[in-house]
């Protein structure tokens, strides 16, 4: 059973007014965190969002390193629990060290361009020296399949 006023403990602090988290690592220990700043036990957070039991602690703690259980992942329906509980909500913002990248080209891989441009040359070089019969071989299957309806009808004869 939860507690509504616990007079042996100072009133909680006011939230800030932003918390940020850029992964979902940083998303739990800001969860938990205003779990310890509201002075709630995972118990009792548990309660309070209607979760079994014992969630809370799979899903909030730190992973353990060995023999230890699996971190829970927190669902969608577990989520708007949880948030509500905390009195939470989530603002997605722009980061703003990601907002003067240029658009239309990835900032992480410029050498793909170099690569897809070498590799364009390299395949149509390799095409002109193909012989004839090698690139009738080489076209795709859709007009290989147009072809041979093609062969079908022709060597069938007009009563087909």
């Amino acid at each position: 059973m939860v507690e509504e006023f616990r007079p042996d403990l100072p009133p909680p602090a006011p939230a800030p007014a932003l918390l940020f988290a850029r992964d979902y690592e940083g998303f739990r220990a800001l969860l938990n965190d205003r779990r310890i700043e509201l002075r709630l036990s995972m118990l009792e957070l548990d309660a309070l969002a209607g979760l079994p039991s014992g969630y809370s602690s799979k899903s909030l703690s730190a992973p353990r390193k060995k023999g230890g259980c699996f971190q829970r992942n927190i669902g969608p329906e577990s989520m708007g629990k949880i948030l509500a509980a905390l009195s939470l909500v989530i603002r997605v913002e722009q980061d703003p060290s990601c907002a003067n990248f240029p658009r239309g080209e990835s900032p992480i891989y410029p050498h793909l361009k170099l690569w897809r441009e070498r590799a364009r040359k390299a395949g149509a070089k390799r095409y002109a020296q193909m012989s004839r019969l090698e690139r009738e071989a080489f076209h795709p299957p859709a007009k290989c399949a147009s072809n041979s309806r093609l062969n079908i009808a022709a060597a069938s004869g007009p009563d087909a």
